[in-house]
């Protein structure tokens, strides 16, 4: 992991005021590519990435209450894996219409902000279904629409069976 988070470097130094977004398959949307990227690029930076179908994720932690004792909790309650959630999700998916490969073509997606403990961070999870297939997709860029997720991730060879 360490070459390609030096290599994400250099293009950041080259280009220090545009934001960095990498798009990257599974192998990649971890902490050993994540951490050394973002330590030197800094808020600049984001990654886009398929999420691994055992993933666990969690909620978001609540907020505390006022003068509450202990520390602060940093995950919330545990929402099961990325195939678990894509069982519940996909009753509460929505129609997008997408460009892809020249074509305007209908995706059912669902989308929810979640916390990953494999980057130690909050991250935007996309479930994509097509007719017999799921993806699901994450992202450290909170602000990224669903449409902007499903181009950039399948302009790129990450689509593949899921289940």
């Amino acid at each position: 992991m360490a070459q390609p988070a030096q290599m994400l470097i250099e293009i950041a130094e080259h280009f220090s005021t545009v934001p960095i977004l990498a798009v990257t398959d599974s192998w990649f949307g971890n902490n050993g590519l994540w951490k050394p990227a973002y330590k030197a690029i800094g808020n600049r930076f984001n990654i886009l990435s398929r999420l691994r179908c055992n993933n666990v994720l969690y909620d978001l932690p609540e907020k505390r209450k006022p003068k509450q004792r202990g520390r602060n909790k940093k995950y919330g309650q545990r929402l099961g894996s990325a195939t678990d959630m894509a069982k519940t999700v996909q009753q509460e998916a929505r129609l997008y219409n997408v460009n892809l490969y020249g074509k305007q073509r209908e995706v059912s997606a669902y989308s929810r902000v979640v916390m990953l403990k494999t980057l130690k961070r909050p991250v935007q999870v996309v479930w994509v279904f097509r007719r017999t297939q799921w993806i699901a997709l994450f992202t450290t860029d909170l602000n990224l629409s669903i449409t902007q997720m499903a181009l950039c991730s399948f302009s790129t060879p990450l689509f593949s069976r899921c289940s």
